[in-house]
Formats: structure tokens, sequence, C-alpha cells
């Protein structure tokens, strides 16, 4: 299958051209009838006329090495030798010596403007809360009372040794009289049972 192909559609408009004298109906045109000339401009016959300059004002280049170049002025002395790498080297430490100085400087002067302002400045304060929350003269009794009043500890009565092996001794006797007991050995837990329900009913009943 072939290409297809649109038709192409031109979106600006024809330069039309004068007509020339093989074409028919044509006229002669020239050039200069289609772009006329241009007039020329007025030239006087003194071109500086009306222009007054003072040698006075004019300035003259300072021979200075701050006002020469950057790249002259780094590179040579002003006798006009050049220098030297080290001399150089001496040149830039010095002048960041010079920098690190004055922003030093600068450092210090703010921090003393900034005690001078704190010095200066009237702080007032309230102290009405302060005093409230003092306590009074009667609540300071009563906390030098408690301090000077220490805590005295119950001691704990201790028996003898002799009553305690006395003690003892009749808690052994009970507890063999107990399994000799005929009803005990026959059943032993309705027994411990009957002795827990009397002893927490008198118990109660005082």
């Amino acid at each position: 299958m072939g290409r297809l192909r649109r038709e192409r559609k031109k979106f600006h408009l024809k330069a039309v051209a004068p007509k020339t004298e093989n074409e028919p109906g044509g006229v002669i045109v020239s050039k200069s009838e289609i772009y006329p000339p241009l007039p020329l401009p007025s030239i006087p016959d003194s071109i500086f006329s009306g222009i007054n300059i003072s040698l006075d004002n004019l300035e003259i280049p300072a021979e200075d090495s701050d006002k020469r170049s950057v790249c002259k002025s780094a590179g040579y002395e002003e006798c006009g030798n050049r220098i030297s790498k080290k001399s150089k080297m001496k040149l830039r430490r010095e002048n960041f010596l010079k920098k690190l100085e004055l922003f030093y400087q600068d450092i210090k002067e703010k921090r003393r403007k900034l005690t001078e302002k704190k010095q200066n400045k009237v702080i007032t304060w309230d102290m009405k809360p302060l005093v409230s929350a003092l306590p009074t003269s009667e609540e300071l009794d009563e906390i030098r009372e408690k301090k000077i009043k220490p805590k005295m500890r119950k001691k704990r009565s201790t028996q003898k040794a002799q009553v305690r092996q006395k003690d003892w001794l009749a808690n052994i006797e009970v507890f063999k009289s107990t399994l000799q007991n005929s009803t005990v050995k026959s059943n032993p837990l309705e027994m411990i049972t009957s002795i827990v329900i009397k002893n927490f009913e008198t118990k109660h009943h005082t």
C-alpha cells in the first residue's frame, strides 16, 4: 500500500512582486519609487561646537599601590621588584590575623553592651505569692517539735529461755496425748474440725 499524502496548506500571504514589462498590462516601476531614500542628517561645520572641556576637572590616575590593579600590587612591591613566595604568605597571614582581631573586638563590644544593658535593667518582683507560700510561726513550731521528739520503737517482749523451754515441753505432751486418743485415731479430721469450731465460737462470743 502506498504512502498517503495530505494536501499542503500555506498559512502565510504570498509576496506580490511588482509587475514587469513582459507581463500583460505591466508597468515599469523603479526601485527608488518602491523604497524612497531616507533624508540625510544635517551635519554642522564644527563637530565640537558648544562643548566646554576644562583640563582642571580631569582626574589624573594616582600612582598609589592601593589604587593599582590587584594583580600588579599582589605580585610586585612599590619599588617594582617582584614579591617572593614567603613574603606573600607572610602578608596573607598578617591580613588573616587582622581580620581575626577585628572579629574578636566586635564580639567583645557586643558582650560589653549586653552586660551594661542587663545591669541597667530594673527588675520588679511580686513578693505576694512568695510570702503566701512561706509557713507561719505556728507551723514552724510544730515542725520543730516533730523533729525534736523522735519516735520511740516498742521493744518486743521476749520470754526467758526457761519459760520458752517449759512451754515447748508442754506442747509436746499435748501432742503425744492427742495421738494416743482413740477418737483421733479413728477419725482425726472430724476431731480437728470440732476443735477449730469450738475455738472460733469462744472467740466470737467473748
